[in-house]
């Protein structure tokens, strides 16, 4: 089915910076029609981290809502959550991890790093939910950490972003793009289960 997008209205911008980066939200609603002339209105809200450090920046998505949690805590939880027998953690240590392709791409399982000037954009839209929601939830969700906070003695996993390039394993793409009701159910835990599923029924 061939969809066309028609316009595009700004409705939401401002910068922030925040962990020594730079973050820039910015919104649009547009309209999606498709050859069977249904219409659709929705949301999207963007999120472009800029590292403007010397140093590398950590993105994580995490299912916490993270306001008002001090960063090593909310770093430290992820990093040690169990997915099945794998944690983010075994990154930092485990030299002959074997890891499934694509693993990254699962938002639980998702880390992208970002060396100096680099940029990475997050998407998130619905077609029932508000600019400013959207971007509140991308806020309390999204965990930027550098190389200080990793390496802290309450986290304790200061080789972490070499072992994400030892095992390949950052985030391949410059984007991410997630709907609001998958990311809700990535929050809710049940996303990872789902996917757990898919690979369970391809065997």
């Amino acid at each position: 089915m061939k969809q066309f997008v028609f316009f595009v209205v700004a409705c939401l911008s401002s910068v922030l910076p925040v962990w020594s980066q730079t973050i820039d939200y910015a919104g649009a609603k547009f309209m999606v029609a498709d050859s069977s002339n249904h219409e659709e209105i929705r949301t999207q809200v963007r999120c472009r981290i800029t590292n403007t450090t010397d140093g590398p920046l950590v993105l994580l998505l995490t299912e916490d809502d993270i306001n008002g949690v001090d960063k090593e805590t909310a770093i430290k939880r992820k990093m040690f959550r169990n997915y099945g027998d794998f944690r983010l953690s075994m990154l930092a240590w485990e030299p002959n991890l074997l890891i499934e392709e694509h693993l990254s791409l699962v938002p639980q399982l998702f880390v992208k790093v970002l060396t100096k000037d680099d940029q990475f954009d997050l998407f998130i839209e619905s077609k029932d939910t508000d600019a400013e929601m959207l971007k509140t939830t991308i806020t309390n969700h999204l965990i930027i950490a550098d190389e200080k906070v990793l390496s802290a003695d309450k986290v304790g996993l200061s080789h972490f972003v070499e072992g994400v390039f030892e095992h390949n394993y950052n985030f391949p793409y410059d984007f991410i793009m997630i709907d609001f009701n998958y990311f809700q159910d990535f929050i809710s835990k049940k996303g990872l289960i789902k996917y757990f599923q898919q690979l369970t029924n391809n065997l």
